[in-house]
């Protein structure tokens, strides 16, 4: 989570969505910073609203912050964790990290791992996008939702809030990887998914996805 209380944004790092070529593009601006520490970079709009704004508000009542994140197509943010659960360090059995290897399965089995009724494997427990979005009471948290393949709005934002031509390069992204996953094992994710599924739609239709 990085903001910026003189341009007035907070950008909340939702896990697997380009969240590095928004920090770096930001980073100069931003007065608070939780990067670093995976816990309080991706600290979602729940907890966002009640802690970071629940303290700003006291410092700065009257001060308004506008959020914004983005957000990806579910099935591919689910691959994208497989796929980060595959590196090579995980193969340690001494790394602390090891039970979260993935290297070893197909991701049609990280897939059902994932939709396991009941507690999930540890490899595949994972708090879903729409999670990350939503408040306690069923609202999105975010004020602005992008979709991760429309950085140019997002740099249209930025540069309007900052004040100066801002530029989101892409960083971190990972070679490209064909996808395999069985038809009926997509379908049943997708309706795993559905609230995150419909989110999406909006999102991607829109470019940018506006609370009220």
């Amino acid at each position: 989570m990085q903001m910026s209380t003189a341009h007035r944004f907070a950008f909340l790092c939702m896990p697997k969505c380009a969240s590095s070529s928004i920090e770096s593009a930001i980073a100069e601006h931003c007065n608070i910073n939780f990067s670093g520490n995976d816990r309080f970079k991706h600290i979602n709009a729940q907890d966002f609203q009640t802690f970071v704004m629940g303290y700003t508000r006291k410092v700065q009542r009257h001060l308004r912050i506008t959020t914004f994140c983005l957000m990806r197509d579910p099935v591919d943010w689910l691959f994208s964790w497989y796929r980060y659960r595959q590196r090579k360090d995980l193969r340690d059995p001494n790394h602390p990290f090891a039970h979260n290897y993935t290297g070893n399965m197909s991701f049609d089995e990280f897939a059902t791992a994932f939709m396991s009724e009941g507690e999930r494997p540890t490899f595949a427990n994972l708090p879903t996008q729409s999670e990350f979005l939503l408040l306690d009471n069923g609202e999105i948290g975010v004020d602005r939702v992008y979709s991760m393949d429309r950085l140019d709005l997002v740099a249209e934002f930025l540069s309007e809030r900052i004040g100066k031509s801002i530029q989101v390069p892409h960083k971190n992204k990972a070679p490209s990887l064909a996808m395999e996953l069985s038809p009926d094992i997509r379908n049943a994710l997708e309706q795993s998914l559905a609230r995150d599924v419909e989110l999406f739609q909006q999102v991607r239709e829109a470019g940018v996805l506006e609370s009220a």
